[in-house]
């Protein structure tokens, strides 16, 4: 046997990513990555419903995970500004004890849906740009830019005590962004 057979066990806290929307579908992304008490969640999506879906004007992810953890989210990460990754901001904020990280363009965005719905929290939004790197409990978030159809996108480098995991957002490939 060789030391590839054997399994590993973690002799410490785990780094956790539960996807809790956008894989296999349009829309609704949201992530959550946790290490030891702290979670941080990348984006807040929605998604639009089909035709057989009358009077339906917009569709959320399940929050159940998030509200089962909400004492360990410390903050909210938003890659840009598409309704596929904000939409859903004014449900998940209430849940959210820490900053909101995203860039001015996209904060700019999200900022009315607050006052849409009532909520207080345009204090927690924190603009942030590109190669800008933050702590959050056991993670340091650096930010990178990204072409999108939309300017002011990042993609997010979660450096952990376990490795580091690269969250994409949305890109294109452009040679002229």
């Amino acid at each position: 046997m060789n030391s590839l057979d054997t399994p590993v066990e973690p002799t410490g806290p785990t780094l956790e990513v539960v996807a809790l929307g956008g894989l296999r579908e349009f829309g609704m992304n949201l992530m959550a990555l946790s290490f030891g008490e702290t979670l941080v969640v990348v984006d807040a999506g929605v998604t639009f419903p089909e035709s057989e879906l009358p009077g339906v004007d917009l569709i959320t992810p399940d929050l159940t995970y998030l509200q089962e953890h909400r004492h360990r989210i410390a903050a909210l990460i938003l890659t840009h500004g598409h309704e596929d990754h904000i939409g859903a901001v004014p449900y998940l904020l209430p849940l959210v004890q820490g900053p909101v990280y995203g860039t001015p363009l996209t904060l700019a965005m999200v900022a009315p849906k607050l006052e849409e719905h009532g909520l207080e929290g345009k204090d927690r939004l924190k603009p942030i740009k590109p190669r800008d790197v933050v702590t959050v409990g056991d993670f340091k978030i650096e930010f990178l830019r990204v072409t999108h159809s939309m300017p002011d996108c990042v993609a997010v480098a979660f450096h952990t005590p376990v490795g580091i995991v690269i969250h994409t957002g949305d890109f294109k490939v452009d040679q002229t962004p």
